[in-house]
């Protein structure tokens, strides 16, 4: 039995040193899966903390050309509304300008239409009285003539006025007609 003894206390030890090299390997396989977790850790951060800083760097980029694009359609607008503007004013002082040419002109005109009414006024008056005259003329001719044919007989005489209006033989008659300028007679 002591051989056996021998035998299985030599097992034993062998299942125990193969026990212990094989929780050995295990743990040694178990550190080596853990460090090189830990380098893909280290790795993925990295990796990540690289791409970060790079979507940072392009989003501040992006932001700067944004803003540089920003400032100069700003100022693009702000040239076009200012020229725009500018060409409204010099459109609304050119037609300042003519509306004041044009309101000369009016005044100018005014002007020469109340002289023209004032001297068509003058000018009707002057040949109304000159009518006038020429009508008086013209029936004292005619009573002058008709007083020759009849001297004999008295005329008669208007009861409203002293003067003669009729001679005694047959009724002679004499009427005045007074047009103006621009109205029509009857």
């Amino acid at each position: 039995m002591d051989s056996q003894q021998l035998y299985c206390s030599e097992q034993c030890l062998c299942e125990s040193v193969l026990e212990s090299r094989i929780r050995e390997a295990i743990r040694q396989r178990d550190d080596q899966w853990r460090r090189h977790e830990r380098e893909q850790i280290v790795f993925l951060q990295n990796e990540t903390a690289m791409m970060l800083r790079g979507l940072h760097k392009e989003i501040e980029r992006l932001g700067h050309q944004l803003r540089g694009l920003y400032v100069k359609e700003v100022r693009e607008k702000e040239q076009h509304a200012s020229s725009v503007e500018n060409k409204v004013t010099e459109e609304i002082k050119k037609l300042q300008e003519q509306i004041n040419i044009q309101a000369d002109r009016i005044r100018q005109l005014n002007s020469e239409l109340n002289e023209r009414n004032q001297t068509v006024a003058y000018l009707s008056s002057q040949l109304r009285s000159y009518r006038l005259r020429d009508a008086m003329a013209t029936a004292q001719q005619r009573r002058r003539a008709s007083s020759n044919n009849c001297s004999s007989t008295s005329p008669i005489v208007s009861p409203s006025s002293p003067h003669r209006i009729f001679p005694p033989k047959g009724l002679v008659s004499a009427s005045v007609t007074v047009s103006y300028p621009g109205i029509k007679s009857r």
